[in-house]
C-alpha cells in the first residue's frame, strides 16, 4: 500500500489499548487526512521523555477523537510485544519501517527448491530428502507452497534433521501480501521460476495464520525444447519480452500457450517453422524473440498465414542471428534484419529455384539444364542471386527463365571449366521481368 507523507500527532493514552490521537502537529497531517478511515497504516510511538517506543501497524478510526489501534506489533522497548506505555506525551506517526522493507512487498532471497506436492513438515525436508529432483542440504532455503494446511505454507530453512525452520525474512507472525515474491534456482518442475503469494492482497495476513497460495510468475529468458516436423529435435531460447507465455511444437507448427512442455534436445539439426497457433488470451503488441541455443541448430521461419517474414523470404534463425516477433491480428511479423544462408537446390533437367528457401541459392550442374523460378515475392526491388556451378566434367550450359534483361543486351556465357562457378544477381523490375547483372565467373 502507498504510505502517506507527513503524517505525524502526539497522544496522551497510557496503557496497552488504542490511542486517542489528539491532533497534528504543526507543518503535519492527522492520520485520518493522510489515510482515510479504517486504513491499515505502519505506525511508530515514541514516548518524549521515558525509553518506551513501539513500531506496528493499526487501524485508523475517524471520530470525534480520531483514534489508531494497535493491531500488529513488528518491534518494540517492550520485546517486540505491546509497550504499556506510561502518562506523558506520546510522538504517533507514520512512516516506512524496517519490517515493511523486509518482509512486504518484497523480493525474497532466492529459495533453492520448492515443493511440488504436500508433505510432512517434521520428516519430509530433513537434509538428505529429495524435494523436485533436488536432495537437500542442511541450510538450504525452500518454498514449502502445496501443504494441505495452506497456513504451513511458507518460507524455510532446512535442518539436518527435523522440521524446517521458518527463514528470518518469512517469520511466524509476519504480515504479508500478493506482493511477496521469491525466485526458485533449481528443480526439475521449479527450477528457473518465480512465485508470489496470490491470494491475499491485504496487509493483514499473517504468517503461520493466514493461508498462503504461492503461484508461479512467469519469466523470461528460459530454453526450451521443441519437437518439430520430420521428428527433429532442436533447442531453442525463447525471451519473452511481454505478455508471459510458454510455447510447444508439434509437427512444424508452433503452439504458444500457458502450459510449460519440455522435450530432450538433439544438436545439429536444420529445420523450418511454418505456423504459429496461439491458445489463451494475446494481445496486440505482444513480442518474442527466439534464437537457437546451441551454434549448429538452424532453423528457418517460412512466412505463412499466421508468419510474416520481411519480403515473404525464409528467415535463417541461430544462437547468432536471433529473430524477433511481434504479434498484430493474430499473426506473429518477424521484425529487424536477418540472415538467410545460401540454399542448394536439387539438379535435374529443369532446376526451379524456389526462392521460399532463401534469396541466395546454388546447383551443381550436372547437365546441360533449363533453369526456373518459382515463388518470387511480387515486390519490385526484390533481389536474389543464383551461383551456377560446373561439374567434375565441364562444359554444362543452361536455358535461362524468360523475363531476363541482361546488362549489355546479352546473356553471359557460362564458364566451362570444370568444378568453376559462375555467381549472377537478378533485380525484379515487375510481374515476371528482371534485370540480370553478372557478379563474377570463373570461381
Amino acid at each position: 500500500m502507498a504510505i502517506a507523507d507527513r503524517v505525524y500527532e502526539t497522544s496522551t493514552t497510557t496503557g496497552t489499548g488504542t490511542l486517542n490521537l489528539a491532533g497534528a502537529v504543526t507543518s503535519f497531517r492527522t492520520f485520518v487526512a493522510g489515510y482515510s478511515t479504517g486504513a491499515f497504516v505502519p505506525y511508530v510511538i515514541r514516548h518524549q521523555t521515558l525509553d518506551q517506543w513501539e513500531v506496528g501497524w493499526g487501524t485508523v478510526t475517524d471520530a470525534a477523537t480520531d483514534t489508531l489501534s494497535r493491531d500488529k506489533v513488528l518491534a518494540s522497548s517492550n520485546s517486540n510485544a505491546l509497550v504499556n506505555f506510561s502518562a506523558g506525551t506520546k510522538d504517533v506517526f507514520s512512516c516506512i519501517n524496517a519490517q515493511h522493507e523486509k518482509g512486504i512487498e518484497k523480493i525474497h532471497e532466492a529459495v533453492r527448491v520448492a515443493t511440488t506436492a504436500a508433505g510432512t513438515l517434521s520428516t519430509d525436508y530433513e537434509a538428505g530428502d529429495s524435494v523436485d529432483g533436488v536432495t537437500l542440504s542442511n541450510g538450504d532455503r525452500i518454498l514449502v507452497k502445496n501443504q494441505a494446511t495452506a497456513s504451513e505454507n511458507g518460507i524455510y530453512i532446512v535442518g539436518a534433521s527435523g522440521a524446517p525452520v521458518r527463514a528470518p525474512d518469512f517469520f511466524t507472525g509476519q504480515l504479508f501480501g500478493n506482493s511477496d515474491r521469491v525466485f526458485c534456482r533449481a528443480g526439475t518442475i521449479n527450477g528457473v521460476r518465480e512465485f508470489y503469494i496470490s491470494n491475499s492482497t491485504a496487509l493483514t495476513s499473517i504468517v503461520g495464520t493466514t493461508n498462503q497460495t504461492w503461484s508461479e510468475r512467469r519469466l523470461g529468458p528460459q530454453a526450451f525444447d521443441f519437437d518439430l516436423n520430420n521428428n527433429d529435435l532442436f533447442n531453442i531460447n525463447i525471451f519473452q519480452l511481454r505478455n508471459r507465455a510458454n510455447l510447444t511444437i508439434a509437427s512444424g507448427s508452433v503452439t504458444i500457450t500457458r502450459t510449460f512442455n519440455h522435450l530432450e534436445c538433439e544438436s545439429g539439426t536444420t529445420d523450418q517453422l511454418d505456423t504459429i497457433a496461439e491458445s489463451g488470451d494475446w494481445a496486440d503488441g505482444a513480442e518474442l524473440l527466439f534464437a537457437t541455443q546451441d551454434p549448429t541448430d538452424v532453423i528457418n521461419i517460412r512466412s505463412s498465414a499466421t508468419i510474416k517474414t520481411p519480403d515473404g523470404l525464409d528467415v535463417y534463425l541461430t544462437n547468432l542471428n536471433p529473430v524477433r516477433l511481434i504479434r498484430y491480428s493474430s499473426v506473429w511479423y518477424v521484425q529487424g534484419p536477418s540472415i538467410t544462408p545460401e540454399y542448394t537446390e536439387t539438379d535435374g533437367a529443369t532446376v526451379t529455384f524456389d526462392q521460399r528457401n532463401s534469396h541466395k541459392q546454388r546447383v551443381v550442374l550436372g547437365g546441360n539444364r533449363t533453369l526456373a523460378l518459382s515463388n518470387v515475392p511480387s515486390v519490385n526491388g526484390y533481389v536474389f542471386t543464383l551461383k551456377l556451378v560446373q561439374d567434375a566434367t565441364g562444359s554444362r550450359t543452361v536455358t535461362w527463365f524468360s523475363g531476363i534483361s541482361w546488362a549489355g543486351g546479352s546473356a553471359p556465357t557460362l564458364t566451362t571449366t570444370a568444378n568453376k562457378a559462375d555467381r549472377f544477381t537478378f533485380f525484379r523490375t515487375g510481374s515476371s521481368t528482371y534485370e540480370g547483372h553478372v557478379v563474377g565467373q570463373n570461381i
